[in-house]
């Protein structure tokens, strides 16, 4: 904000030194220099305060320029094409912190929080529980849309399977037992997630597995 105010400062200095040249000759002319001028500045400042807010948004800088490669998640494994994608899916510990503030980001589109929770995949079961109910607390105070928690959740089996794999550890079944008892949590999820406790979707991933279709 003080930026945008010096801006706007020096362009009025500029203006009246402008201005005081000839007050009768140039009226006109300096009067269309400052219209241009404020817009101008307006426009700068705007883009600060944008530029600003992304810096607060963790890794959102990261995450459009993904989208912008990738168009969108009709085929989710198009995500792999790029590179920036490839690092953060590679380093998930590293990028846990930044990519949770990224999903805070109100600027940042559900695609786009989408493409983020697919970077975090990788995760080691212990930290991929903090991760996800961690997005259970984003989802009860409605700063991210229940079909991107699902999709962090329960992605694509090819993406992460290790809830299912291990829907006997009580970590997993405690933590699954809570998404059961939420009103924010819709009814065929819950029915998947009676599905996973009961260890039938374990048993459909390890027939995919022996197919070779996983």
């Amino acid at each position: 904000m003080k930026t945008c105010l010096l801006i706007t400062a020096i362009l009025c200095s500029l203006t009246n030194t402008i201005f005081h040249l000839d007050l009768y000759r140039y009226t006109i002319k300096v009067i269309g220099i400052t219209s241009v001028l404020f817009v101008l500045a307006i426009l700068l400042c705007s883009n600060l305060g944008f530029a600003h807010e992304m810096q607060k948004c963790g890794l959102s800088e990261e995450i459009i320029a993904i989208e912008k490669e990738v168009v969108d998640l009709t085929f989710m494994g198009e995500l792999f094409r790029s590179t920036k994608f490839r690092d953060l899916y590679s380093s998930p510990n590293h990028n846990m912190e930044s990519i949770i503030t990224t999903l805070k980001c109100k600027e940042m589109s559900d695609v786009q929080k989408k493409i983020a929770v697919l970077t975090m995949q990788q995760l080691p079961l212990q930290d991929f529980l903090v991760f996800v109910d961690t997005l259970f607390a984003m989802l009860e105070k409605h700063e991210i849309p229940v079909d991107v928690f699902t999709l962090a959740v329960f992605p694509p089996f090819e993406w992460n399977t290790s809830l299912q794999e291990h829907y006997e550890d009580e970590i997993v079944r405690t933590y699954l037992n809570k998404l059961l008892t939420s009103d924010l949590v819709p009814g065929d999820l819950k029915d998947y997630i009676r599905q996973v406790l009961s260890g039938e979707v374990l048993s459909n991933i390890r027939k995919f597995k022996d197919a070779g279709l996983l």
